[in-house]
């Protein structure tokens, strides 16, 4: 009986170690991600913050007189800057596709402002390939849709990206097109290239995530030099095109060239964030009254000046304040048009200055600028406390696509690298 009892509590205390082991490694799991999850929050945001120095002030080079030699090396410096910005931006997202935590942000979008914005990136690439471009535009398109705008640029960049790397000679065309489905209204872009193309064969595993993409940077490498059309970024293309309720798909013969198309629904059916009655703030709409500089409110000093300069070049006048306690006090002293608040800031953040300025009914559009890795509640406080928010790094198209929503009477100057190949063509298009 005492022997039975022994090896009963030998058990009990066994049961007990193992249980206390289990916690542990399961305590210890959960903190290893809490850790991996801050260290990424934090590379993201170095990144972001180093990418809009590099991006700005290269940007501001490209307007001055230079030699072709040193717009050459100005055009690379920037290149750069976005390459680590789309580096970081599909990093992230796959983290957060495979955690499960990807946060889409559907807002009503203008569809023209998506279009300008790959049009942009296509005759640039283009033009340094030699290559030609064409944008065709289908005239029956909705003024907005409903979409995760931010997301669905990303994908058409990566197709862009994708058909322009494996091009070389020819054409790229961008067709955006309306459809009708039995699931509702459609956009369709379209991605057509004259370049290598793709094997039969391979096109059913060309949008499969492959060990090498996670295992392997030479293998990578290696693929990206293979005579494949293959890129990292087609498979999250994929995937972030089916959160956004569309589809992707390719036909392609080799040698001749290929065509890729996204389908994302209008979303006719979602309605835009309604203000509720009691709320303050309405979309902004630029008034006569609108007077005085813009206030610019970022810690970061070389964000700060970049920002700043890149704004005078658009001929509008810039006050700054380093933090939300120096912006409070700003505003009080001067009149401002336009205030472009970085949310996180030492002494007081974006949104606590922001809650301020609310509570005194200043009148003044407020835009967050962040470099951070947002989360949906983050995001509902930008929407509630914010007119707008820009995402670092930013560039003077962002910028001067704000101007003009916020500010009364802004136009912006003619650039000299804004000269295209051939213009948008818009037409009809039928079956």
């Amino acid at each position: 009986m005492k022997k039975d009892q022994t090896q009963h509590d030998e058990r009990n205390a066994d049961d007990s170690q193992s249980n206390s082991e289990l916690l542990n490694q399961v305590v210890s799991r959960e903190a290893k991600i809490q850790i991996k999850s801050r260290l990424m929050d934090n590379m993201v945001y170095q990144i972001r913050t180093l990418a809009n120095a590099i991006i700005g002030f290269s940007d501001l080079l490209s307007s001055e007189e230079l030699t072709a030699d040193q717009m050459e090396y100005t055009q690379e410096i920037c290149h750069a800057g976005y390459g680590l910005s789309a580096l970081v931006h599909e990093v992230l997202d796959w983290s957060q596709v495979l955690s499960g935590e990807l946060v889409l942000r559907k807002t009503h979008c203008e569809l023209s402002g998506i279009i300008e914005h790959v049009k942009h990136v296509l005759s640039n690439s283009t033009k340094e390939k030699g290559l030609d471009y064409q944008v065709v535009i289908d005239p029956m398109l909705p003024n907005g849709i409903i979409t995760d705008d931010e997301r669905l640029q990303r994908c058409l960049l990566n197709l862009i990206a994708n058909a322009v790397g494996y091009t070389p000679q020819g054409s790229v065309r961008f067709h955006v097109l309306l459809e009708e489905s039995a699931f509702g209204s459609m956009i369709r872009f379209d991605i057509i290239d004259t370049g290598i193309g793709i094997d039969e064969n391979k096109i059913a595993h060309l949008f499969e995530p492959c060990d090498y993409q996670v295992n392997s940077v030479q293998g990578l490498l290696a693929q990206l030099n293979s005579d494949l059309q293959i890129t990292a970024g087609l498979p999250l293309t994929k995937l972030l095109t089916e959160f956004l309720g569309g589809t992707v798909e390719v036909q392609s013969q080799v040698g001749v060239g290929s065509t890729f198309s996204l389908r994302v629904p209008v979303g006719t059916m979602c309605e835009p964030k309604q203000p509720k009655p009691d709320e303050a703030q309405n979309e902004w709409e630029p008034t006569d009254t609108s007077t005085g500089p813009l206030l610019l409110v970022e810690d970061q000093a070389s964000n700060r000046t970049v920002i700043s300069l890149m704004l005078e070049a658009l001929g509008v006048e810039v006050d700054t304040a380093v933090d939300g306690e120096e912006s409070l006090e700003k505003v009080r002293d001067n009149s401002y048009s336009l205030i472009l608040m970085d949310l996180k800031m030492p002494k007081m953040d974006g949104y606590e200055a922001t809650r301020h300025l609310r509570k005194t009914n200043i009148g003044i559009p407020i835009v967050a600028l962040s470099a951070t890795v947002l989360n949906g509640d983050e995001h509902q406080q930008i929407t509630d406390l914010f007119d707008g928010f820009l995402t670092k790094p930013v560039d003077s198209r962002k910028l001067s696509e704000m101007l003009q929503k916020f500010m009364k009477g802004f136009t912006n100057p003619k650039r000299k690298d804004q000269s295209s190949k051939q213009d948008t063509v818009a037409l009809e298009y039928g079956n």
